[in-house]
């Protein structure tokens, strides 16, 4: 059984039963996306530690034995994500692994530059489900989005890495999930990437739109957010030819493979000119109850709901407070009343109606 895909079914199911509950409260969570560090050995072009990185961080990254505290206070057999920045710049990154495993379910996500034979060897001997790896086109445009002239080919290596260490260990998982995110750079190259993710046997592509608030999902993580912040509603920048990213969408969708193909925002084909026009807006999702199943915390220690809101720092404060503390509280009942900001157009997180 494919655990990763069950959390995904299941996480919207269980916070819209755990919005049910008044005042704000939750039930406990069940998913956890932990970011190590913003540390990288890459420089991609869309991404937002690109500015000011130094000014994102200013406490040091969570230690090993706060991650492993924060993994503690997880019930049991909830799904918790590492991810960074890179994960495999932190040495003691096996040893989280390993912690988290124990008694969760663990996904890591990686851009597999720094994966080597050894470290392969032990992420298939680990129990995690699955290995996300970013991947932006073809060599030369990968390698220019990423900023790296040998990102490419490393990428390359620790994927077929990984899957000759699941034949020699013989392992099903970890999964393998090919990330990409629609650029104007990379749009006309979609059926490319997915005809290498069959040759390369990998079980997912998603594909994702890139965000457009500044405050999805990313630093700096603020201790309040101006109410005009959540009302800005931001468009896709108009610089993608829709007719030729349509072709190349439907090209992946209507053709039968062993490659599962996800798209964030879920359901993007059936509103993606609509979206790429500018001409969705959130009546057009579904009610977001990701923040009464799930959470994140940055690297500072800051929990925050996806929306980048520092709820408080699960260094100093446990995570049974933070969870149901008032911030996380308010924060929810606001977001219950309008079921989307329109800050969050085009998350991930978010489903589109039918």
């Amino acid at each position: 059984m494919n655990y990763s895909d069950v959390y995904n079914v299941l996480v919207p199911v269980y916070g819209w039963l755990s919005s049910k509950l008044p005042f704000g409260y939750a039930l406990p969570p069940i998913r956890a996306t932990i970011e190590l560090t913003y540390n990288c050995n890459l420089r991609c072009s869309m991404c937002y530690l690109n500015e000011g990185r130094k000014d994102i961080n200013p406490r040091p990254d969570l230690t090993e034995q706060d991650v492993k505290h924060i993994i503690d206070q997880m019930p049991p057999k909830t799904l918790i994500g590492l991810t960074g920045g890179e994960i495999f710049t932190k040495p003691y990154i096996f040893s989280l692994i390993d912690y988290a495993a124990k008694h969760h379910y663990c996904n890591i996500v990686t851009n597999g530059t720094l994966i080597t034979p050894a470290i392969a060897e032990k992420i298939v001997a680990s129990d995690v489900l699955v290995v996300g790896i970013s991947l932006d086109g073809p060599q030369d445009v990968h390698n220019r989005i990423r900023g790296r002239t040998w990102a490419f080919e490393k990428t390359m290596q620790a994927i077929k890495l990984l899957q000759n260490e699941k034949k020699r260990q013989h392992k099903t998982t970890p999964k393998i999930d090919l990330k990409i995110v629609i650029l104007p750079e990379n749009y006309r190259y979609l059926t490319q990437i997915f005809h290498l993710c069959e040759q390369l046997h990998v079980d997912f592509l998603t594909i994702s739109v890139l965000k457009s608030s500044p405050i999805q999902l990313a630093p700096p993580i603020l201790s309040s957010i101006k109410e005009s912040a959540y009302q800005r509603l931001m468009q896709p920048e108009k610089n993608i030819d829709i007719d030729e990213l349509e072709q190349q969408i439907d090209a992946i969708v209507n053709k039968k493979s062993s490659v599962t193909v996800r798209f964030y925002p879920r359901k993007l084909p059936t509103r993606l000119r609509e979206y790429y026009e500018g001409k969705t807006d959130i009546s057009d999702y579904d009610a977001c109850t990701f923040p009464w199943a799930s959470f994140n915390v940055a690297p500072t220690g800051s929990l925050f709901p996806c929306i980048a809101l520092d709820i408080g720092n699960c260094t100093d404060t446990s995570l049974r407070v933070l969870w149901n503390g008032r911030k996380m509280r308010q924060f929810r009942m606001k977001l219950k009343k309008q079921n989307v900001f329109p800050a969050c157009h085009g998350c991930c997180n978010l489903w589109f109606r039918q």
